[in-house]
């Protein structure tokens, strides 16, 4: 065989092997877990994850949270404590991106999640179908990217 002939199916065979490896890991993040009896799973930072949460959330996820800044910036590794009525822990974890999907049973619970040093509380009714609840908190940098000083408002 040529080198001419020889490259561009070497080229094709990486090209392959690259894409099935970002498949790979796209699908491994999006891995649903349970803890205490329920299903949920988290992620959402590139854009197939997202629409996969997205899928996932039409077949039996009621509950749906977003972790965001004011700015808009997504955030992730948010420390994530869902209670039932009774004060019952139902769900203890970190969601490993801005998107998190629970299958929880029919009922209002509430939750407190966790991000920059700040708490952000709601109250979510998991009674009937996907219901996406935002948490937003204060900006920890601009649009430009600069961090800002603890407690300064990002311009908006």
């Amino acid at each position: 065989m040529h080198f001419r002939n020889v490259m561009p199916l070497a080229l094709w065979i990486v090209g392959v092997g690259i894409a099935a490896s970002a498949g790979a890991q796209n699908a491994a993040t999006l891995q649903p877990r349970t803890q205490n009896h329920t299903t949920y799973v988290s992620g959402g930072v590139g854009k197939d994850e997202a629409e996969l949460a997205d899928a996932i959330s039409r077949y039996g996820f009621n509950v749906q949270l977003v972790f965001a800044e004011q700015t808009g910036a997504f955030l992730a590794d948010v420390n994530l404590h869902i209670t039932d009525p009774a004060g019952n822990t139902v769900l203890d974890t970190v969601s490993d991106g801005p998107m998190f999907l629970a299958k929880l049973p029919p009922g209002q619970y509430r939750v407190a999640a966790q991000a920059n040093g700040q708490v952000r509380t709601a109250t979510v009714d998991a009674s009937r179908g996907a219901k996406r609840t935002t948490l937003v908190w204060p900006a920890t940098s601009d649009k430009q990217g600069n961090e800002l000083p603890a407690g300064a408002a990002a311009p908006r």
